[in-house]
């Protein structure tokens, strides 16, 4: 496998991308016919809740691959959880400050509780409610991934203790279910991240030569198990998490192998919109419950419901875009003033 010095890997940003967009298309469907009407194209994209799979496994990937060299070596824990925190919270907070000033607006007290505010802002994850900015239930995932794996970085044997440990909870969780807590911590969405760290691993120790047929076996699994499977796995959390964790896996590691190889080109602005896919997600049901609202003061209930379905979810994905470039990118600036340099020679995607 060929990696070059500060290499990224753009398949790895646009797959970010894309499972952002598959979310969009997905709150698409369930936020705006109230808004339009019947909406027939919507059914094609019932499954975009799967890209939230497709972010955990990724997930898994980037930390592994990005930190592997971190693993029981403490004196990185510092840059590790630096890099964690300013990438998650600052854009993370921005947004909930809209959310927050919106719901004064609304004189909504209720939902704005000391405790609520303060667990949402914080990523602290809650029994009966999601955070005020209601998608970011998945970062509260993604902070317990990045708290176990700090463990790998301060000790190795630690962390497998605690992984063993985590994988109890969670096989447990699958036959004596609980609530509070440990319902949050056994859920079955933490198996994608294993899945992804062992793509990493495979990608480094084991790439192959028939990584784009797997990357291509992955991406048409994944579609075959949204499309024909993805009610019946609504009722089964942990299938659903398993086939779409294993076919996030097989093109996640198809991709980055491919990619590595030198084999595999992307246009320019495929790395831009993986960059703001981050940003992409965190807004993306504001702007359509916005976009919704506007046409429907504009235009005739029912009129080309399909069209302006698309038009709100594109509209989404720019205002993404330009969330990413007039603040998240600046409030990165601002909180990553002295950047780390990349390892020598480790292909590094965007972190």
């Amino acid at each position: 496998m060929t990696e070059r010095r500060g290499e990224k890997l753009i398949g790895i940003q646009l797959g970010r991308a894309v499972a952002a967009i598959l979310v969009v298309l997905y709150h698409g469907g369930r936020m705006l016919p109230q808004y339009l009407g019947h909406i027939d194209v919507a059914k094609y994209f019932t499954f975009g809740n799967a890209g939230v799979d497709f972010f955990f496994a990724l997930s898994g990937f980037i930390i592994f691959y990005v930190h592997q060299q971190d693993i029981n070596n403490p004196a990185r824990l510092g840059h590790y959880l630096f890099r964690r925190i300013t990438r998650v919270y600052p854009i993370y907070w921005a947004v909930t400050l809209l959310a927050i000033g919106l719901l004064v607006a609304k004189s909504d007290w209720v939902t704005l509780s000391p405790w609520h505010v303060i667990a949402s802002l914080l990523l602290i994850p809650e029994a009966r409610q999601d955070p005020l900015v209601g998608v970011a239930w998945t970062l509260c995932h993604e902070m317990l991934f990045y708290l176990v794996f700090s463990i790998f970085i301060f000790s190795r044997a630690i962390g497998i203790y605690a992984v063993a440990l985590w994988t109890a909870v969670v096989a447990f969780g699958l036959f004596v279910p609980h609530s509070g807590l440990l319902y949050f911590i056994e859920s079955p969405y933490h198996i994608e991240f294993a899945f992804g760290a062992l793509a990493a691993y495979l990608a480094r120790a084991k790439p192959v030569r028939i990584a784009p047929a797997l990357a291509g076996l992955g991406i048409l699994a994944f579609l075959i198990v949204g499309l024909k499977f993805n009610d019946l796995l609504g009722e089964n959390q942990f299938a659903g998490r398993l086939l779409y964790g294993l076919s996030s896996t097989l093109i996640i590691y198809g991709l980055a192998v491919w990619e590595s190889g030198g084999n595999l080109r992307y246009p320019g602005w495929a790395a831009y919109l993986g960059a703001a896919s981050y940003s992409i997600y965190l807004i993306h049901t504001f702007l359509l419950g916005w976009a919704g609202r506007l046409a429907a003061n504009l235009v005739v209930p029912g009129s080309a419901p399909d069209l302006l379905y698309l038009m709100s979810v594109l509209a989404a994905v720019i205002g993404g875009c330009a969330l990413y470039q007039f603040v998240e990118k600046p409030l990165q600036a601002m909180t990553r003033r002295k950047p780390s340099l990349p390892l020598p020679g480790v292909a590094r995607p965007q972190e």
